[in-house]
């Protein structure tokens, strides 16, 4: 029988969780980041998933089409050095945590580069966001608004501001 320790314990509860999301972050690029607000549908071929279900929904023409292609072309490229950045401060942390001393500057380090290239790609997100709103006619983001509020379902934003930033 295995002895659980209070470090295993302590790994269980607080480092184990936190190991699995620096273990997502890296695709977030592709999962978390739907600039439409739809489902995210990663890995390969997501993108391509996103672009044809929003063409479906929205009615885009070709030339919107092409445009929201080029948009998510566009961010992809952008966020390739902060998902690179996650995925080096994802192995820095674990090897951060591996040693017999608590390094808290390190950590700190490590954790502060994170943040900011999660900011980032929060920024790209809506950056992509917004540019896509731009394309879309009055139509289409109404019927956008509306997509958005039936996946998350009435008010499970707390009142938030809708995805074109008016209330819905």
């Amino acid at each position: 029988m295995t002895r659980i320790t209070p470090n295993r314990r302590m790994f269980a509860r607080y480092l184990a969780p936190c190991a699995l999301l620096l273990l997502l972050a890296p695709f977030a690029a592709s999962w978390a980041m739907p600039p439409f607000g739809g489902q995210p549908h990663g890995g390969f071929g997501g993108d391509l998933f996103f672009l044809e279900h929003m063409a479906q929904k929205l009615d885009l023409s070709d030339d919107q089409r092409k445009q929201v292609e080029a948009i998510m072309n566009q961010q992809r490229e952008q966020a390739r050095p902060y998902v690179k950045t996650l995925v080096e401060t994802r192995r820095e942390m674990r090897h951060a945590m591996k040693g017999d001393d608590f390094d808290e500057a390190a950590i700190r380090a490590i954790a502060e580069r994170q943040a900011r290239a999660m900011t980032e790609m929060a920024v790209l997100r809506a950056r992509g966001r917004h540019a896509m709103q731009q394309i879309l006619t009055p139509e289409q983001r109404q019927r956008m608004r509306h997509q958005h509020r039936e996946r998350r379902g009435d008010g499970a934003d707390g009142g938030a501001p809708g995805f074109d930033g008016q209330e819905d």
